[in-house]
């Protein structure tokens, strides 16, 4: 997620009223913990979690257990055993995700993903820039939330 668009998500949800919790790859959580964004990164290995393993059952443990109230997958090529996944495991009762593209999966898998989202932002197939994608989404993105302290998931 590009720096702008994780600026625009703290704004949205402010630190006095919500908790971010950032997941992603562990090759790159280091560097964005150093960020304000976020109050929590959760860094999980893209190989193990591919797996069908004890990792990835801890790792699916740990989101469920977050207790999130809203669980945000910008993608644009979604990963149905990735950020799908952790979508899936997560108890939020807003999850929210980009129609996206199927460069990354196929139309079993995105018939069956979608249904774990209450909503998917619609993305054009115009090919842009990551940080032009970015702005679409949260553009798109819902701005009516509750205010109190809540924990937010961004995948």
């Amino acid at each position: 997620m590009w720096l702008d668009t994780a600026k625009e998500f703290r704004q949205l949800f402010p630190a006095k009223k919500y908790k971010i919790i950032l997941i992603g790859n562990a090759s790159w959580c280091g560097l964005a913990d150093e960020f304000p964004y976020w109050d929590q990164v959760l860094p999980i290995d893209s190989k193990k979690f591919k797996s069908f393993s004890g990792y990835r059952g801890d790792c699916l443990k740990k989101i469920k257990n977050m207790r999130a109230h809203i669980a945000i997958q910008p993608t644009f090529s979604r990963e149905f055993y990735n950020g799908d996944t952790i979508i899936r495991a997560s108890t939020a009762l807003k999850k929210v995700g980009s129609v996206g593209d199927m460069s990354n999966r196929n139309w079993l898998k995105k018939i069956i993903s979608d249904r774990w989202y209450t909503k998917l932002i619609p993305a054009s197939e115009i090919k842009m820039t990551e940080l032009e994608r970015n702005s679409k989404f949260f553009q798109g993105f819902p701005k009516n939330h509750t205010n109190y302290l809540i924990p937010v998931c961004l995948v």
